[in-house]
């Protein structure tokens, strides 16, 4: 059985759902997986892009997905050859929140780290696109 609680004094990688043992656990799983099976794994992943967006269109809601939740991985193909869908990301890959040919479907935000200089965040704001900025701080949920 996994742990899914935290105790107080750990440190936290995550927030939210991704703070669960058996969500980080898949997270691990999924990368695996990608690691050891990439063909399948893109099968896989777009058989299940194209089911979310049937139901999507059932529910008559806009279908949004986020790939990258605890990886920074290059997802443009996906985003590409899927224009139903609305893809987002955060990244700290400076030249992919800058990029000029990001499909339309995409949308970035970079994150700043202590180390990014403000030309950078300057390039990128000029874009229209967002920009994260993380404090380090305590956890407390």
């Amino acid at each position: 059985m996994l742990n899914n609680f935290h105790t107080p004094g750990d440190r936290l990688l995550h927030a939210g759902r991704a703070s669960l043992a058996y969500a980080q656990t898949a997270m691990i799983n999924r990368t695996k997986f990608l690691r050891e099976a990439p063909v399948e794994f893109y099968r896989q992943l777009y058989a299940n892009l194209e089911s979310f967006i049937n139901r999507a269109a059932r529910l008559k809601l806009s279908p949004l997905v986020r790939l990258n939740v605890a990886s920074d991985l290059d997802f443009l193909s996906v985003a590409r050859d899927f224009p139903r869908i609305t893809f987002y990301d955060y990244s700290k890959v400076f030249s992919r929140a800058n990029s000029d040919s990001l499909p339309e479907n995409y949308q970035i935000t970079f994150s700043r780290s202590e180390k990014t200089a403000n030309e950078k965040l300057t390039s990128i704001l000029s874009k229209g696109r967002n920009v994260a900025v993380v404090f380090d701080v305590e956890y407390n949920p």
